[in-house]
């Protein structure tokens, strides 16, 4: 983008005050283009060269010259803000090579803050601080997969919540990184030319919105008391806090709970969205160690975003600890409306209308695990929500993500109170019975209860002949568990791997577990001829279309699952000693195609606990 190497840099000023859209008590403003609700300027810093417009039921910018590069800045006047989530339609007539769209937040008087870059043409995709005279790249990928074919309308939207910055395309989250150098600012949209495709610039926009997201969470909670709360089956006094247990795994804390009968529900019940209120349901419990499980039915108008998720610890507003799941496949733990604790992607969640979604959240002491459809997701820090309290299941935690009337349906809703007694182990590795699929579910749930290594990476892999080209996880490590997830090319029909590499040496050794597009799987120590393969029978090998590989190394063991399905045992035996670790693609030369863009996301490395 031109903010590393600003060549020329045209905009209306900061807009002092907001003058269109909604009225200021609202937390989000609209612009269709139509000329009712204007939110950006008309006026040109130079006629001539430059037009700013509202014409035709769209908002067009254009820089006449021929050999124009730079960029082009429209401030949008709904004042500072601090947290926040701005979208727009846009679409880059004529020739899209070397032309991108922006939009932006938290922008002070020196055109600086936050800006989402997108190009059209090639699905490039930077998250970019501009910190004046020294603009600092945050992340890069490649959204090709998101991107409208044929150049058309495409909408993109920055999410500025806290210290995380978040890119999306048309509703899919493309990049998303941590910054804490901006606090407030204005948001805004643009375009430009890149320096060494210089041409003329005509852009087209429809469809602005800008949502304060600080205004989002549970200060509504008390006006929305009147929503019944499930009935308890047995009254459960305040428990005292019990002796902090570090390391425990999801699927340990669950089984304690469901030892005994569930203290609240199940029932099922209706939500409904709304941008002024907070719909709830609490489960009327006083809980600090808990299991809870409920299933949300997606609302059948998914054509804007949505979320979906469960709180626990529930004393007062903002001391809750929030688990919440987005329709664009990210997830994040908060302490009420405030301190954003984590966050990341996860795969295997069912975006259709109507479709199921299960979020199970197991909680002990500081720490706990959440799981969504059966899969284990991440450990909890649970460490700022101290205090016994309810739990409830909610929607609409972000207001962008709220449609004033849409429903969605919570089932089998139900909380279970783990016995302050209950024995959990300190998390190490510990490997029982002979089903290579439970010792899998074990060691990865071993892994889960530590803090990983390395991740989550996310980016593209360009393809080149006779060349692996892979992503490091810079560590040294034997016993690992990894996961990640690929994109399948759009030009899926001409070939293509990908795959993962653990313990690998400076001198190309070490161990390599491959997928390629016919729907098999591989294994191959170094530069080696394969030495076993098997079916990769849960592979989804449609052009644009995701794969998670999750392998697991201990000792001479392997274990490998496919988009959550276990896909077998590996004999490690030839490779034991520790290593980096890699996502990779173009591992056969037939199936590398030069040039070719894989995304890849979520790729994180644990390190296995020592075995008992």
């Amino acid at each position: 983008m031109m903010f590393a190497l600003i060549a020329l840099i045209v905009g209306a000023a900061l807009p002092p005050v907001a003058v269109g859209g909604q009225p200021a008590t609202s937390p989000t403003w609209f612009d269709a283009m139509d000329g009712v609700s204007p939110l950006l300027t008309e006026d040109s810093p130079d006629e001539s060269r430059f037009t700013y417009i509202y014409t035709g039921g769209q908002y067009k910018i254009q820089a006449h010259a021929t050999d124009f590069s730079g960029d082009l800045f429209s401030y949008i006047s709904v004042g500072t803000l601090t947290d926040s989530a701005t979208s727009v339609s846009v679409f880059i007539e004529d020739d899209r090579i070397g032309k991108y769209a922006f939009v932006g937040c938290r922008a002070g008087d020196q055109d600086d803050g936050y800006a989402l870059e997108v190009h059209t043409a090639s699905g490039t995709v930077r998250l970019w601080a501009l910190i004046p005279g020294n603009a600092q790249l945050l992340a890069e990928g490649n959204a090709s997969a998101a991107i409208s074919p044929g150049g058309g309308f495409n909408t993109i939207d920055i999410e500025c919540y806290q210290q995380l910055i978040t890119g999306k395309v048309n509703g899919q989250v493309v990049v998303s990184e941590f910054d804490a150098t901006f606090a407030a600012g204005f948001s805004y949209i643009g375009g430009g030319v890149q320096p060494q495709a210089p041409s003329d610039l005509f852009m087209v926009f429809d469809d602005l919105a800008v949502s304060d997201l600080s205004r989002a969470a549970t200060d509504q909670l008390a006006a929305s008391t009147a929503i019944p709360t499930l009935q308890p089956q047995a009254t459960v006094a305040a428990q005292s806090v019990p002796q902090l247990v570090t390391g425990s795994s999801f699927d340990q804390i669950k089984a304690a709970a469901l030892t005994q009968s569930p203290v609240a529900g199940p029932v099922s019940q209706t939500l409904v969205q709304s941008s002024t209120d907070f719909p709830w349901i609490p489960a009327g419990v006083d809980l600090y160690d808990l299991f809870v499980s409920a299933t949300f039915v997606n609302p059948m108008n998914t054509s804007m975003p949505w979320d979906i998720g469960l709180a626990i610890r529930y004393g007062s507003a903002d001391t809750e600890a929030r688990i919440i799941i987005e329709s664009s496949g990210t997830w994040s733990l908060s302490i009420g409306s405030g301190t954003l604790v984590a966050h990341g992607q996860l795969s295997g969640l069912a975006t259709g209308p109507g479709a199921l979604n299960t979020i199970e959240v197991a909680a002990q002491g500081s720490s706990g695990s959440f799981a969504v459809n059966g899969q284990v997701i991440a450990d909890l820090d649970l460490s700022e929500s101290t205090q016994t309290g309810d739990v409830f299941a909610s929607t609409g935690f972000f207001v962008a993500n709220a449609v004033d009337g849409r429903e969605l349906v919570v089932q089998d809703y139900a909380v279970w109170a783990l016995p302050v007694a209950a024995s959990v182990s300190s998390g190490q590795a510990a490997v029982t019975g002979n089903d290579p699929a439970a010792t899998f579910d074990q060691l990865r749930s071993a892994a889960l209860a530590t803090s990983p290594l390395a991740g989550p990476l996310q980016g593209a892999m360009e393809q080149q002949a006779e060349t692996l080209s892979y992503w490091s996880a810079n560590v040294n490590v034997a016993d690992v568990y990894v996961a990640a997830t690929f994109q399948t090319p759009s030009d899926g029909s001409l070939g293509w791997d990908v795959g993962l590499g653990i313990r690998q040496g400076t001198d190309s050794s070490g161990v390599r577990l491959i997928l390629e597009a016919d729907g098999d799987w591989f294994l191959a120590f170094g530069l080696d001829p394969v030495s076993d393969a098997g079916s990769a029978g849960s592979l989804n090998v449609q052009p644009g279309a995701s794969n998670t590989i999750e392998l697991v190394a201990h000792g001479a063991m392997g274990y490998l699952a496919i988009n959550g399905v276990f896909a077998g045992t590996l004999d490690l035996s030839p490779v034991l000693q520790s290593g980096d670790v890699l996502a990779g693609t173009g591992f056969f030369p037939n199936s590398t195609v030069t040039g070719r863009s894989i995304g890849f996301s979520g790729f994180q490395v644990w390190e296995l606990p020592a075995t008992t």
